[in-house]
């Protein structure tokens, strides 16, 4: 019955006897031998060895060693090892035993061999699991922790300190709560609930950097389930901070690009009125007598023309859909040219210093609109210090690595107020002021923005508050010397002669600008746009000497327009008139173009224009 029940059990249940006479030998193996080894018990009764040698070479010593001293001690023995089959094939065994020593001397051992192979592969493969586990968790971007059900962090990545700021030996064990600002610890609290309740949960948070700064946080909180109970919560934490600015910055350049979009389409329509307000508010003038009493009134309709063609060219200017008439100019000779119509400007109590770099800072620009920026630039440092103080104007030359283009740089800085880090941000939105209505219309450092922009460069702003401004402008460097030239021009344009082209869809404008020509003196052929002034061309007997033109019309635009002009009369002198394009560079990309003028113009800028362009013929 004994053997029967020894039998039964899995493994090889043995039993091994040191005699005191100095042999030794088995003196039971079970039938275990024959199942997990492959061998006949009774082979191993008859000779030790067989089941002995099939212990692995390499951890043989280590077997007869504890053999050996347990003989002597008697203490239990445990021994894991391998073994080698007759078939060839290695199994992971393991040796219990227990040793007693018999009345005369001898000592017997009764044993179990047990075959541990797939268990120790199934532990090996767990302890991988949680190497790969615990490479995971060490090394992952994002914040991983466990929470349990009472609302303490019971494990933290690395990553948890990097977004929090805290070690993990301070976060651990302590409550997730505090961490959350408390405009979202409800809803943070609420989606844990949820997971403790089964039910995962993907949601947005801020937390609370040690430093002080605020972190945004995209969160994942997964119930842990174990025996079919949730025994805390498993969380993943991604910092969305730098994405979240970025995304505002983008949302920004949406809205600001939607605004010049609209602010370029009005201006165009604006300035295509103003140019016609004000042409015949010119000729009406004409028409009264100096002492008129409706001179005055006049004067105001001109006035106000102008300041709204200000305005327009403002709006322009943010859009970055203003014409550029650019030229390479020395930024130095600008500053110092200019700084003899700003010191009046700024007032005594602001103290105006130049410091021009050693050598020409050079860049293609339009030398008007630089002066426009720069001006815009004073007034705003200006109004800044309304109880004095210094404005500094510096240009130079950097590179921000060795193999990056260098840039030229114009720096102006004042001593004035200050802004907020608030409005700093919006510094260069079109419309935002901090001066009281009617001191200001909030597109004078929008202006400057889109000047900037438009001319291929950056300008950032740095400011604190109580300490003074920093503007910084950024444009592409040019080797090339200044070729900035004043033109000079006739106290008043003399009369015309010869026969101009004038290509205009507005009807106001076209009768207006007709009008001012043929009073100069020239016979004006019209035409309502490109197409119809190529059928003029082809069908007028006279020579035409000037194609004047605007830029944007239907059917068929100045530029293409001008292109098929001179191709088919090469002689021909093309001036085009705007104040909107899509391409702001058209007249630096079209060598056909000898002139341009800008909208709303008047009458003597008008004459002046193609009196300079019959001239250069």
């Amino acid at each position: 019955m004994r053997n029967q029940v020894l039998t039964d059990i899995p493994g090889i249940v043995y039993q091994f006897v040191y005699r005191a006479d100095g042999t030794k030998g088995y003196t039971y193996v079970s039938e275990g031998a024959r199942t997990l080894f492959g061998i006949a018990p009774e082979d191993v009764l008859r000779d030790p060895a067989v089941m002995l040698d099939l212990i692995h070479p390499d951890d043989r010593a280590e077997f007869y060693e504890m053999a050996r001293a347990r003989a002597v001690t008697l203490e239990p023995f445990l021994w894991e090892g391998r073994v080698v089959l007759p078939s060839g094939e290695e199994r992971y065994v393991q040796v219990a035993a227990r040793d007693q020593r018999l009345p005369d001397g001898s000592v017997t051992s009764d044993g179990l061999v047990t075959d541990v192979t797939e268990l120790r592969r199934t532990s090996q493969q767990l302890e991988e699991s949680e190497q790969r586990y615990r490479s995971l968790f060490d090394h992952h971007p994002d914040a991983v922790f466990s929470i349990d059900v009472n609302g303490c962090l019971r494990t933290a990545n690395p990553a948890c300190e990097t977004i929090s700021g805290y070690a993990r030996a301070e976060l651990t064990g302590a409550p997730f709560a505090p961490l959350v600002l408390p405009e979202h610890t409800a809803a943070a609290t609420e989606h844990f609930n949820a997971a403790l309740a089964g039910i995962a949960q993907r949601f947005d948070v801020a937390i609370r950097h040690k430093s002080g700064r605020r972190v945004e946080l995209d969160v994942t909180n997964i119930p842990t389930i174990v025996g079919g109970k949730v025994v805390g919560v498993f969380g993943i934490a991604r910092d969305l901070t730098s994405q979240r600015a970025l995304e505002a910055q983008l949302r920004q350049a949406q809205r600001m690009e939607a605004v010049g979009q609209l602010a370029g389409g009005i201006a165009h329509d604006f300035n295509n009125i103003l140019a016609a307000i004000n042409g015949f508010g010119e000729l009406l003038r004409e028409s009264l007598a100096p002492d008129d009493v409706h001179q005055a009134d006049v004067a105001e309709i001109l006035k106000g023309t102008r300041r709204a063609a200000s305005l327009t060219r403002q709006l322009l200017a943010f859009s970055r859909r203003q014409v550029l008439q650019p030229s390479v100019i020395d930024l130095n000779r600008v500053v110092v040219e200019l700084s003899a119509m700003l010191r009046p400007l700024l007032g005594s109590a602001v103290h105006l210093v130049t410091l021009p770099a050693s050598s020409p800072v050079c860049v293609f620009a339009d030398r008007t609109q630089i002066e426009q920026v720069l001006m815009n630039l004073a007034v705003n440092a200006r109004d800044a210090m309304p109880g004095g103080g210094t404005l500094t104007i510096e240009t130079g030359i950097t590179r921000s690595s060795e193999d990056s283009s260098p840039s030229a740089t114009l720096v102006v800085s004042d001593t004035g107020i200050g802004m907020s880090a608030e409005v700093a941000a919006r510094a260069f939105e079109p419309f935002f002021t901090t001066k009281p209505p009617g001191q200001g219309t909030g597109l004078g450092l929008a202006t400057v923005h889109g000047i900037v922009q438009q001319s291929g460069g950056t300008i950032d702003v740095s400011s604190i508050e109580g300490s003074g401004t920093t503007f910084t402008i950024a444009l592409p460097f040019t080797e090339a010397e200044s070729s900035v030239s004043v033109p000079e021009h006739d106290a008043s344009p003399s009369q015309g002669t010869g026969t101009v082209l004038l290509v205009e869809d507005e009807e106001a404008v076209r009768a207006i600008a007709r009008r001012i020509l043929e009073r100069a003196g020239y016979r004006v052929l019209t035409a309502r746009h490109g197409v119809d002034a190529l059928r003029v061309l082809e069908d007028s007997n006279a020579r035409v000497d000037v194609l004047l033109s605007d830029v944007v019309m239907p059917e068929l635009g100045g530029v293409e327009l001008a292109a098929r002009a001179v191709e088919r009369s090469p002689e021909l002198r093309v001036v085009l008139m705007s104040g909107y394009t899509d391409d702001p560079h058209i007249l630096a990309q079209q060598s056909r173009v000898a002139g341009f003028l800008s909208k709303p113009f008047t009458a003597k800028t008008l004459l002046q224009t193609l009196q300079d362009v019959m001239r250069a013929a």
